[in-house]
Order: structure tokens, then sequence, then C-alpha cells
């Protein structure tokens, strides 16, 4: 319902959004100018598999975007694009981390929830540090509960901090029998990183009202 279908506004928006992602995550160093497309685009093929949410400014452009990409029920680690992660090959806690996130597949399936994998996330200046940034995360609950409830996965980067903002709104590190998948370094963003879960049910009850707003108004 209320769907609203325009392949050219689509792919307008799409390409903003991946020019806008791609100039940031180049300013800060997580990607080279190689992963660049020659008109400026950050693009990946799961951009095509995945919802986005994007923060429109007041003359329609976009300041903000996040990725969700919702698995099917029978998903493997394997099938995820965290597998992929530098933590996934750690010598120390590679195998934690695998069942972990076998764990959470289980427990998707087991509660009828989707999983879904977060990331994309993206803020210009204007926007981080507001409370619009902040609506943005939390839009996210918003949608995953549009969609019948989610547990979710994301590698959130520390630079700008990016993983303290989403533990306050809800992140925890991945857990293996009690015992908490610290940072790691990555090489490809240069930096460190958190992997993160989220379960779409228990959003930080401060909020709660917000979330409840943001799923009307995508609705």
């Amino acid at each position: 319902r209320n769907v609203f279908s325009n392949d050219i506004l689509h792919d307008q928006l799409q390409g903003e959004m991946q020019r806008l992602r791609g100039s940031i995550y180049l300013r800060d160093g997580a990607i080279p100018p190689s992963d660049l497309t020659s008109d400026g685009r950050h693009w990946t093929p799961i951009d095509e598999e995945s919802w986005h949410l994007l923060l429109m400014d007041d003359e329609g452009s976009i300041g903000g975007c996040a990725r969700y990409h919702v698995h099917p029920g029978a998903a493997r680690v394997e099938d995820l694009r965290v597998a992929k992660s530098a933590l996934a090959g750690s010598a120390e806690w590679g195998a934690a981390f695998r069942l972990a996130v076998e764990t959470e597949l289980a427990d998707s399936r087991r509660l009828g929830l989707s999983y879904i994998e977060m990331g994309g996330w993206a803020m210009a200046d204007h926007f981080r540090g507001t409370s619009e940034c902040l609506r943005s995360v939390l839009a996210s609950y918003a949608l995953a509960r549009l969609i019948g409830g989610a547990l979710g996965i994301c590698p959130a980067t520390e630079r700008n901090g990016s993983a303290a903002i989403l533990r306050r709104l809800g992140g925890r590190l991945l857990e293996v029998s009690g015992t908490a998948i610290p940072p790691y370094f990555d090489p490809g963003y240069g930096c460190k990183m958190q992997m993160l879960r989220f379960d779409s049910r228990t959003s930080v009850r401060r909020y709660e009202a917000t979330v409840q707003q943001l799923m009307a108004s995508l609705a």
C-alpha cells in the first residue's frame, strides 16, 4: 500500500545517494578513489537488492543515507556480507564470530523475524550531531517493524563516533556464551570497527514515541 513507483526518480535518488556516500567515504579515508565510478558514485551490487532510507534536506537534496538488506529465512553465515569482514577472517575471533551470527540467524528463524544487514551509513556535515541524524537511525527500527520485525547486524566504524552513536541507540556487541566480541581493526576501512547487533522490538525506551511516529510516517 501507499507505494509510489517512478523508475526515473528512483535512479536519480540512488545516484545522488551513491555520490554522497562516495564523497564522504573518500574524504574520511574509508575508500580509495578507485572505488568510485567515473561520475563519483560509490556503487555496490548490494544496493540493487536493498532498502535505503534517505534523509532529505529542505531543498529536497539527500543529506544522509543508510542501507538495509533483508535476507531470506534460509540464509547462512556465508551468504552475508559480514562473512567477508576482517573479523570473520580473524584467527582469534573468527570462529566465535561465526557462532554468534549462526545463533542470531537461528533466533530470527525461530522468532519469525527477518534478518537484516545494515550498512552504507553516511551523513553530510550539516546533519551530523543533529536531531535529524538521530531520527535517521531510529527510522531503522520503524522500517524493520513495518516489515514484521527483524534482528540485524551492522559493522560500525569507530571513526566519527558512529559506533558510539549506534550503541546509544540500541546496538550491542555480538556475544558468544556471554562474552562480547571486541572491536577489531579493518584494514579495508583503515580504522577500528565494532560488529553490532540490533533487535527491532527493543529500541531505546526514551525514543519509543519517536519510533512510533516514524512508523506512521513511513507507512
